[in-house]
Parts: structure tokens; C-alpha cells; sequence
């Protein structure tokens, strides 16, 4: 886009001559005081820098510098040819040449010799010629704005070069790379699925890998979703069962000239392709799409209006019913009168990483992130630095969950210079800087399984997290076909409840708050104990320890019997459970550690097993369905020695008296 405008101010230039001061004595001619041999010659240079013949404009514009040396006009064509012939050092000659002459005859040849600086990265030069230009009070409207925000760049990269961040991107293979362009990939949040479009003769379609030992298998097309029209810009969810897009022009309905469209994974197969509904489209257009690791919203480019410039990047939260809200923009510490555009959402659900032409930057579109602060509004977007960026057009980052490592599409030759758009395009990796990371994130993956001989996949089992600090809901899912689920987890204290109607409900508790925390993933097989009511009171196959479930989410103030309010979440799965199941008969069971005296130890656990059972009378169980028992420090399921170990042995339980 930057050698595009160029371009054409160059060639506006040739069409329609120099307005410039009085010419001073004796120092320079101009087209209008020129010698009609010259003016003959400049004119014709002219007509051929219409036809794109720059060739035969140079040898025209020099015929008329022989019939009038003098005349400035040729030589700043002449240094404009050069421009356009990418021949630099040639072009500032003559520009440096026409400023000793004519000093105020045309301002524009600063700001060209300032972009001409920048090609070496001599910034306080370019810097110089900057403010030269912007001192001329004709210099109005949208040039000083564009002026502006040139020099806004030039001396933000001033700094940023004397602090260059390692980068050194590895492409990721001919698994995944071909001879054709490829770019805009995308991530499972465990990093075994990568999908991305290939271009292949100007048809854009889906691909996607599937990692094995550490490597990506060969590429295969996603047939289920490509189709005759192009299909590109797309993002997977975190567990791989949701498939957001930007198509333009695929059918009369289109609301704008490019729309979202989506695609959810089941039985193993894609559905069909839906539109994401008006709240999301508009009349313009709305693409590059980033759902957040627990599917509740979805960040997105737009033209639309309502916005701070060309592209702003707006958010739709689905609510709980599953309809998409109207957008909100993202305000103005990310949205400028430019270009704002490519967003990730990284599954922190905190890091913002998008690509901007309207902040301080190298130059062209360069990569930002902002963090989400507590009161929900977004930081001030902060540049990721050089050589990450630089003066060329970056291309849309996607970054792991991990948040080490970084993904964008480019040329081998990008990697130097930042010309994404230069030939083939390949996908690499690079090293994220400590620096511009996200938060620390992990995920829970796990199956859902009935317990039993059985063993069977329980399709249709209920996921839910809650973050433990606010008591909202992070996340409700059902399980796939195979019983499968995975789940991002962001720094906090979550309650995680599997449940199914007909079965005795699964409990965990993640607390997240130290950097050991993360270093893995979480893996668990729920086993879910059917519930069957046995009038004979225990005449199955499972015996008792089997069917006592551990509340791993109810808590009590330290030494006291008091029910913390984070508790509810938990304790109102039980009610449910115990309203469904209507001959079901629980006790509940309370445990201490060995810390204290075993009296007063006995004494607390009854009390706190009594505190749980008047919450469940008080939300609607029969009381004739519940008991409860104080066992003290008489039952550990743990080493008394550690603090963890005494933290597992202080637990509350239900255990079914008729299964």
C-alpha cells in the first residue's frame, strides 16, 4: 500500500507539473519559464510516464535538462523515475540536487528524501526532513495528517531499532508449505490441529494437519467445508468443534461485500456452512474472525460504521441462549483513524494481538497487543517491536497457547524485509519474547465414561466451569461424540462439574495461581456412576468407595463450619441432582485432617457436614432423603505430612445409600 501511494504521487506529479513559489533569479527555470526545446522534451517525458514507458520518460526529462539545465521540474522527474525504479541512491542525487536549487520550490521533496532515509534506517535524518516539510504552512488537511503520522513512526522506530528483539522464523515445512501460497493459520488450543488456506490458481481453500510425535502430518483439504467460492481468514476454537470464516461474495444474501460464516464439528463430521447472523454481519464488510477460548465471543474486523476509522476491530459475547449480541468496538486504545485489523484473542482471554496502520510503528502495518484490564476496558496498545516489525506490511500472528511461540505467514524474504506480498508465501514459527507474551494458560482435556463394566462414552454429558473469584460461568459444553472435551484454562480458581442426568455428578477444582501451576496440561478420565435405586440398599457390583462422590468445591472459613458463597455452585448441583433422581438417599459425610485434637476434629466435621446438609433443606431437598456423619480425622485418603496431603484429607462427600 506504502509504494502504491508513492507511486501515484509520483505519477501525479509528472501529469500535472510542479506548483511551486517564484522562481528566484538566475537559480532555477520552471516548466513556465523554460525554453520551448525543454518544455518540448519535459512534455513528452510526461506522456510516456502515462504509458508506464519510465525508460523513455528518463531519457526525455534528461533531453530537456541538455536544452535547459536550469530547469528544476526535469530534475525532480528524473529523481522520481528513479523512485519508481526502486534505484534509491540515484533518486536522492537528483532530489538533493533540485532542494540546493529551488530550497522551497516543492515541499513534497522532503518527505520523499525522508522515505528515502528510512531504506537505511537513518531515522534522525529522516526525522529532519520530516518537520522540514511540516514547517510549510500550505501543507494542509490530509497531507499534514499523513505527514504526522509518518514522522510519529519515524521517531518511534528511531528508538526501537537501538532495541531489536531476537527473531529468527522457521518455516514449518514442506508438510505445510508448497510451491502455492499459504497463510492465515490457526490452532487447536492443544496445538494437534493446524489449519490454514493455500491459494492454489487463485482458489482459496481450507487445510488442515494433524500433529503426530511432535510434527505435522502432510496437509489435506477440507472438503467438507471448501467449495467453488474462496474461503479464507478463518479461526478454530480451542477444541477444535467450531470453525469461524470470512466469505465474500458467496451468494445474493450477503449482507456486505464479505461476511462471517461458521461450521460446528459433529459426529466427526463438519456441518454445513451458516452465516453468523445479523448481529454480527452488517451491510459492510466483516471479517477475520477470533473466537475466545471459551466460545462466548468473538473478535472480528469491520468496516462498518460507528468505528474510529477505515477497519476497526470489534467483539459480539454470545449470551445463554447462544445468540450473538450486537458488536461493541474496541475503543480508541486500539482502534485508530487507520487500518485496525487481524485480530487474535489469545486463550488467555486477556491479550489482544492485531495488526495497525494507524498507531506510532515501523512503518506500513505493523503488530500490536493490548491486555484486557479489570475493569474491562483494554490498555493502550503497545507495539511488539523491531524487527518483528519494520517499515514493510506485517501479516496476521496467531501466538500458542503457551504463549512462546509466535505464527504468521510471509515470504522468505519477508523475513528480512517484511514484504509479505513479494511471491510464494509460507507459514513459519518464531520465539515470542518474554516481553510481549500473554498470561499463563493451560487446559483441562478429558472422556467422560460410565462407570462400571460398561465403560461406554456418555455423549451428551454436561461441562461446566465456574471462575471460583466472581461465581460467574466460564464455560458450558457438552461433550462430542466420543465423550471428548478440552477446556483453556486462564490464571484463577475454577469449579469444574461434569454431570448427566441419570448419573451421580463428576467434581474438580483447578487453582491456578503459580507459575507450576501451568507447566502441563491437565488430563482426567470422569467415570460417572449411574444412578439405579437398589431397595435392597447396596445389592450391586460397585463397592462403597466407589459410590461416594468428594465435593471438591465446597468450602469453609479455616477451623469454622461457615459455607464460603463459592460453595453454592457446587452444593446446587447436588440439589439438582437429588430433585432428578426422587428415591435417591444421600449422606453426607465430613472429613478433617489430623491437625488439633481428634475431639474437636470430630466435632467439625459433623458441623460441617451439617452446614451442607440445612443448605440443601433450604434449597428444596426433603430432609427425609438426608443425614449426615462427622468421621474427624478417622478416614485420610492422604499423607498427613504435607500441606497437600492434609488439604485432600479436609474434604465434605455425598455418599448414595440406596444405589
Amino acid at each position: 500500500m506504502k509504494y502504491l501511494l508513492l507511486s501515484f504521487f509520483w505519477v501525479a506529479l509528472f501529469l500535472t507539473g510542479c506548483v511551486g513559489t517564484k522562481a528566484q533569479a538566475q537559480t532555477f527555470t520552471t516548466r513556465k519559464t523554460t525554453n520551448a526545446k525543454a518544455l518540448g522534451a519535459y512534455k513528452k517525458g510526461n506522456e510516456y510516464v502515462g504509458q508506464r514507458q519510465l525508460d523513455k520518460a528518463l531519457a526525455q526529462y534528461k533531453k530537456a535538462l541538455k536544452k535547459d539545465p536550469l530547469l528544476v521540474d526535469a530534475i525532480i522527474k528524473i529523481g522520481g523515475v528513479y523512485y519508481e525504479k526502486k534505484d534509491y541512491s540515484l533518486a536522492k542525487t537528483y532530489f538533493a540536487k533540485a532542494v540546493k536549487m529551488a530550497p522551497d520550490y516543492q515541499p513534497k521533496i522532503y518527505y520523499t528524501l525522508a522515505i528515502i532515509a528510512t531504506k537505511s534506517k537513518d531515522y534522525e535524518k529522516a526525522i529532519r526532513l520530516g518537520k522540514k516539510y511540516l514547517s510549510y504552512p500550505k501543507i494542509k488537511g490530509r497531507r499534514r495528517t499523513a505527514g504526522e503520522k509518518k514522522l510519529a513512526n519515524w521517531q518511534f522506530a528511531k528508538e526501537a531499532v537501538k532495541h531489536p528483539l531476537p527473531f529468527k522464523p522457521k518455516n514449518l515445512g514442506p508438510n505445510i508449505n508448497t510451491a502455492d501460497p499459504e497463510y492465515l493459520p490457526s490452532f487447536t488450543a492443544d496445538e494437534q490441529f493446524l489449519i490454514f488456506t493455500r491459494r492454489v490458481h487463485n482458489q482459496e481453500d481450507f487445510y488442515i494437519s494433524r500433529k503426530e510425535n511432535g510434527q505435522f502430518l502432510p496437509a489435506v483439504a477440507m472438503d467438507e467445508i471448501n467449495t467453488d467460492k474462496n474461503e479464507g481468514a478463518q479461526c478454530i476454537s480451542s477444541d477444535g468443534r467450531y470453525l469461524a470464516m470470512t466469505i465474500c461474495g458467496r451468494d445474493r444474501m450477503s449482507r456486505g461485500s464479505c461476511d462471517i460464516y461458521f461450521s460446528e464439528k459433529k459426529d466427526g463430521s463438519w456441518t454445513d456452512i451458516k452465516k453468523m447472523g445479523t448481529a454480527v454481519n452488517s451491510m459492510k464488510w466483516d471479517a477475520q474472525p477470533s473466537l475466545s477460548a471459551n466460545g462466548q465471543a468473538i473478535y472480528f474486523a469491520s468496516e462498518r460504521p460507528g468505528g474510529h476509522g477505515d477497519r476497526d476491530i470489534w467483539v459480539s459475547y454470545r449470551d445463554g441462549a447462544g445468540k450473538w449480541g450486537a458488536p461493541r468496538n474496541l475503543g480508541d486504545s486500539i482502534n485508530t483513524s487507520g487500518a485496525d485489523q487481524a485480530p487474535f484473542i489469545h486463550p488467555d482471554g486477556k491479550t489482544l494481538y492485531f495488526m495497525s496502520d494507524g498507531h506510532p510503528g515501523m512503518g506500513g502495518g505493523d503488530l500490536f497487543f493490548s491486555k484486557r484490564l479489570p475493569n474491562g476496558q483494554w490498555s493502550k496498545a503497545q507495539n511488539l517491536g523491531y524487527p518483528i516489525n519494520d517499515e514493510g506490511n506485517q501479516g496476521a500472528l496467531v501466538v500458542s497457547l503457551d504463549g512462546r511461540k509466535g505464527y504468521f505467514a510471509g515470504t522468505e524474504k519477508s523475513v528480512v524485509d517484511g514484504d509479505f506480498f513479494g511471491g510464494t508465501i509460507d507459514i513459519f514459527e518464531f520465539d515470542i519474547p518474554p516481553s510481549i507474551r500473554p498470561d499463563l494458560v493451560t487446559y483441562v482435556k478429558g472422556q467422560v465414561l460410565e462407570a462400571g463394566p460398561s465403560g461406554k462414552k456418555l455423549t451428551g454429558a454436561l461441562v461446566e466451569l465456574v471462575d471460583l473469584s466472581t461465581g460467574k460461568p466460564f464455560l458450558k459444553s457438552v461433550v462430542d461424540e466420543n465423550g471428548n472435551f478440552l477446556a483453556v484454562l486462564p490464571q484463577g480458581d475454577y469449579a469444574l462439574n461434569i454431570s448427566k442426568e441419570g448419573y451421580l455428578f463428576y467434581s474438580e477444582n483447578y487453582a491456578l495461581n503459580q507459575p507450576s501451576s501451568f507447566e502441563k496440561p491437565f488430563s482426567l478420565v470422569a467415570k460417572l456412576k449411574k444412578i439405579v435405586i437398589d431397595p435392597d440398599k447396596g445389592g450391586n457390583d460397585f463397592p462403597k468407595k466407589q459410590q461416594v462422590v468428594i465435593l471438591k468445591n465446597v468450602f469453609f472459613d479455616s477451623g469454622s463450619a461457615h459455607l464460603k458463597p463459592s460453595s453454592g455452585f457446587e452444593l446446587d448441583h447436588v440439589a439438582k441432582m437429588l430433585k432428578e433422581a426422587k428415591e435417591l438417599k444421600m449422606q453426607i459425610n465430613g472429613h478433617t485432617d489430623n491437625v488439633g485434637s481428634k475431639a474437636d476434629n470430630l466435632r467439625l466435621s459433623e458441623q460441617r457436614a451439617k452446614a451442607v446438609y440445612d443448605y440443601l433443606i433450604q434449597h428444596g431437598v426433603d430432609a427425609k432423603r438426608l443425614s449426615y456423619k462427622g468421621f474427624g480425622e478417622s478416614q485420610p485418603i492422604d499423607s498427613n505430612d504435607t500441606e497437600v496431603g492434609r488439604s485432600n484429607n479436609r474434604r465434605t462427600e455425598i455418599e448414595p445409600l440406596n444405589l
